[in-house]
């Protein structure tokens, strides 16, 4: 257990509780980084390159169930999240 002092950055099971509840800054980054590459290039280009080629089957739902715990959390972010989702063409 962690005593944190004021002016200190407080985490609870992952989410940032010091003036606010919110998600950490590299959460996020993670996410849009992943939706970047996939509209960039294409989400098995994207996979192949991390070298998760194998899981390509699993991402999206891997990305939806991410953006939908950010919603839970941050909707406008989640939101604009899901805007970029949408926008990716991905494979039948």
């Amino acid at each position: 257990m962690r005593l944190y002092g004021k002016g200190q950055r407080q985490i609870v099971r992952g989410l940032t509780i010091s003036d606010a509840i919110h998600l950490p800054k590299a959460y996020r980054k993670d996410i849009y980084k992943h939706l970047y590459f996939c509209l960039k290039f294409d989400p098995e280009s994207h996979l192949k390159k991390i070298g998760h080629d194998d899981d390509k089957n699993f991402f999206r739902e891997w990305l939806i169930g991410r953006i939908n715990f950010v919603y839970s959390i941050d909707k406008n972010v989640a939101e604009d999240m899901f805007e970029k989702l949408n926008r990716i063409n991905w494979p039948l």
